[in-house]
């Protein structure tokens, strides 16, 4: 879909803003989305990264406080 990964920008930082949540739990490998990351920590809040093995991460693995590999074990753990 065309567009996704702006809106979810948006949201992400302007909920942050309204103080709408804590932690913000991205599931992506874009590195596109690395800025509003370091926009949304600079407003006090907590950014998880999850990814999929397959997904080049490494730019927001950097900027996000946790990252959680969606690899085959933790989906594994995720049924039982």
């Amino acid at each position: 879909m065309k567009g996704v990964d702006i809106k979810l920008a948006v949201d992400m930082l302007s909920k942050a803003i309204k103080n709408h949540y804590d932690v913000a739990i991205l599931v992506s490998g874009d590195a596109d989305f690395v800025e509003v990351v370091q926009e949304v920590k600079d407003l006090g809040k907590h950014v998880e990264l999850a990814a999929f093995p397959q997904q080049p991460c490494y730019h927001l693995k950097k900027y996000a406080d946790r990252f959680i590999l969606l690899d085959e074990q933790f989906m594994e753990n995720c049924w039982k």
